[in-house]
């Protein structure tokens, strides 16, 4: 692990992740290589929201279709 980040490709990594370009081991390996630990990078991953992903609530679905 170095001292010295690249910004520049982190920045880049997690974009490509949001806008579903790579998927999350992709971004996971790519961010380990850059110096950073793929426990913290996955849960940082996780919990970021990708503009590629529609959100399906089962639930509020089967409540609708029984009204």
């Amino acid at each position: 692990m170095t001292n010295k980040i690249d910004h520049e490709e982190f920045l880049l990594t997690v974009i490509k992740y949001i806008h579903g370009e790579i998927n999350l081991n992709q971004a996971k390996n790519f961010l380990d290589h850059l110096g950073f630990e793929k426990e913290s990078v996955a849960k940082v991953l996780l919990k970021t929201e990708r503009s590629n992903i529609i959100p399906i609530n089962k639930k509020k679905e089967r409540n609708e279709k029984n009204n």
